[in-house]
């Protein structure tokens, strides 16, 4: 009996060994996307940025950009994680206003909802009023081909919206 047991269990485990095999896993999420919120705050004179990546994604591009693995949200998160999102972002998102490069300043993160993505927020120093703002996202690109970066641009109330889909697209300007 014991060995008609150990019989069944192992070809239970070889039919499960083979089935991952044939079928491998599903993406969690099979639609590649980021979203980018930037606005113009007139209080502060500030760029404020909001851009959220599906966590497993950003790993993978950090992973990818710098060899390293952050382990965000895990007990596991390397005690630096923060500059390497940082960097990654700044890296692969460029901002001109009025014809001149931004830098920013990590402020800070948060999971979303379904704690699936993450949100990294940054901010500019002071800067004049935007009359045009030249944006270049360029997120895992170096991942997936059918990555696409939403760019929400608000100031004063006024929005614009786009859609970067190919890497050789480059740039996006809009005028205010």
């Amino acid at each position: 009996m014991l060995l008609l047991v150990i019989m069944i269990a192992s070809i239970i485990s070889a039919f499960f060994v083979i089935t991952s095999l044939i079928y491998p896993p599903v993406d969690i999420h099979p639609i590649h996307i980021s979203q980018t919120e930037i606005n113009y705050d007139s209080k502060s004179k500030t760029i404020q940025i909001a851009t959220k990546l599906y966590i497993d994604d950003f790993e993978l591009g950090i992973k990818k950009a710098y060899n390293k693995n952050t382990l965000i949200y895990t007990p596991k998160e390397i005690k630096d994680a923060e500059t390497w999102l940082h960097k990654y972002i700044t890296t692969h998102l460029k901002v001109n206003i009025n014809g001149k490069p931004i830098g920013f300043d990590f402020v800070g993160r948060e999971t979303s909802e379904n704690q699936l993505a993450v949100w990294v927020y940054l901010e500019s120093a002071v800067i004049a009023q935007p009359k045009q703002i030249m944006v270049d996202s360029r997120y895992l690109y170096e991942i997936y081909d059918d990555q696409k970066n939403m760019i929400d641009v608000k100031l004063d109330g006024r929005k614009k919206k786009f859609l970067m889909m190919e890497e050789s697209k480059g740039a996006q300007t809009i005028e205010l």
